[in-house]
């Protein structure tokens, strides 16, 4: 893959550079630097970043961790809700050969020891006291754990006194003075067949296990989504799902990446309506997208969606008394559950309705609440 020569105020890119992630920012980042690339929801205010300011923050990172000791092939965790800072360490680490290792936030300490020394993690970015207070718990069960960064540290009061311990501002200041052409040199030793994350399962069915993908895994996987969703540059995204899920890593790092959407963290929760309508004032023309099919593609008022699925629950309810009772032979699976039904098990009773009829009465019932609401 051969990178466009451009030098935009110190963003330059030129020859061979691997199918990567990181090497996809720096392309963007020559090619649009001033225009937006991330928007971020700070006190009510949001801070605009661009592509050049993305470029050179990822530089600083990555600078920053090589300074730690993270060398290439390690695991670095990442433990926060979405912000910028998450999709800037996940490319700084990227860049650098480490692997990154995401893990939700609203994992209790138990989980978080699990997945920390499953990995073998070295480094641990943590959102706030919050998070830090469950690694403290569980931190002499984590011997590979050497440092622990800090985003917010307000309310640290171990900070200064325990040398394993850094504030988001010391950490960056290791990396000050880094150029986006000694983030390149970093990118162009990058192993497209090697790991680049480590996205762990939930564990329903026995310990999570960490699923190891490759640059080339992740680059794959965004050449399929770009051409089937059909993002073009300017749009707008919200970030809402957690970045540690595969599926939001790549609507709101990978594909981005590719598009030139902006990214916009918002509040999250319950700002979740203000923040949409500020991604879609900030473009003027459309509400901003949070992803396409498997999420919310349209602002709409939570009451009628509560609507909706009590009259699909209502509808449904004849289908349910006609289910069979007690136990029903599963030969192919003998254990199981019996209240599971496949394709494979008998058909419902002669007498149960066809599904199809209340299908179309779910449809007729959601138009007209369509109608009833408005749009």
């Amino acid at each position: 893959m051969t990178a466009t020569a451009f030098a935009p105020d110190g963003v330059r890119t030129s020859g061979a550079l691997p199918a990567c992630s990181p090497a996809t920012l720096l392309r963007r980042a020559a090619a649009h630097p001033d225009r937006i690339a991330l928007r971020h929801k700070d006190l009510g205010i949001w801070r605009e970043y661009s592509w050049r300011d993305y470029a050179q923050w990822v530089a600083r990172q990555a600078r920053a961790f090589h300074a730690l000791g993270v060398a290439r092939g390690d695991r670095v965790a990442i433990l926060a809700d979405n912000r910028p800072e998450w999709v800037v360490g996940d490319m700084a680490l990227q860049a650098i050969g480490a692997v990154v290792v995401g893990v939700y936030s609203t994992s209790p300490s138990a989980e978080v020891e699990y997945v920390l020394a499953h990995s073998e993690s070295v480094v641990c970015v943590v959102e706030d006291e919050e998070q830090l207070d469950k690694i403290v718990q569980v931190r002499d069960q984590l011997p590979a754990l050497r440092r622990v960064v800090v985003m917010e540290p307000r309310g640290v009061r171990a900070l200064g006194s325990d040398p394993r311990l850094l504030s988001i501002a010391d950490f960056e200041q290791r990396g000050a003075g880094a150029t986006v052409d000694e983030l390149r040199e970093w990118v162009a030793q990058v192993d497209p067949n090697a790991v680049a994350i480590l996205v762990y399962t939930s564990g329903t069915t026995g310990p999570p296990k960490g699923a190891m993908l490759r640059h080339s895994n992740l680059e794959a996987s965004g050449e399929a989504f770009t051409s089937v969703l059909g993002w073009q540059e300017g749009e707008e995204i919200l970030s809402y799902l957690p970045l540690c899920h595969i599926l939001e890593r790549l609507l709101s790092t990978i594909l981005p990446l590719r598009c030139g959407v902006t990214v916009n963290f918002g509040g999250g929760g319950e700002s979740l309506a203000q923040d949409l309508r500020d991604a879609a004032a900030s473009l003027h023309r459309r509400p901003a997208r949070v992803g396409e099919d498997p999420r919310v593609h349209r602002h709409q008022d939570a009451r009628r969606v509560v609507a909706q699925a009590e009259e699909l629950r209502h509808l449904a309810r004849p289908w349910q008394a006609h289910r069979p009772q007690g136990p029903v032979a599963h030969a192919a699976h003998p254990a199981r559950s019996p209240d599971v039904r496949t394709r494979l098990d008998p058909p419902l009773s002669p007498a149960a309705p066809s599904f199809r009829p209340l299908a179309r009465e779910a449809r007729r019932e959601r138009r007209r609440a369509d109608r009833a609401h408005g749009p």
